[in-house]
């Protein structure tokens, strides 16, 4: 029994690790892509403005990426990363309707809360 008990821990820790490694290694394009689709599902975007708003990410996410990269000051990387994704967000907007653009703030500061638990 006990070394049943033992190869189940093993084999589920060895599974997180593993979902936990494959998250990490997704691509540009399909973090960028799975960003619009989580985005058209709240905002229920046409093909014209997913197009947009994924070019959009693509190029945020590309430069973060590259911030991440370098070695510095952690504040100041947070800094940048920041001033990226801000700079995103209303590049996103400028694409978005009135009534998206609310639901888009409200998303936001969802995503905000979650992040901050």
């Amino acid at each position: 029994m006990k070394k049943v008990l033992l190869l189940m821990a093993v084999l589920f820790s060895t599974i997180s690790i593993y979902a936990q490694d494959s998250t990490s290694k997704k691509t540009p394009e399909q973090r960028a892509t799975m960003y619009v689709k989580e985005l058209n599902k709240e905002l229920s975007l046409s093909s014209d403005q997913s197009v947009k708003i994924q070019t959009i990410q693509l190029e945020s996410i590309k430069k973060v990426d590259e911030i991440k990269s370098k070695d510095g000051d952690k504040k100041e990387i947070r800094k940048q990363v920041k001033s990226v994704n801000d700079g995103a967000n209303e590049a996103i907007k400028t694409n978005l309707t009135a009534e998206q653009k609310q639901k888009f703030d409200t998303w936001l500061e969802q995503k905000k809360r979650k992040g901050k638990k």
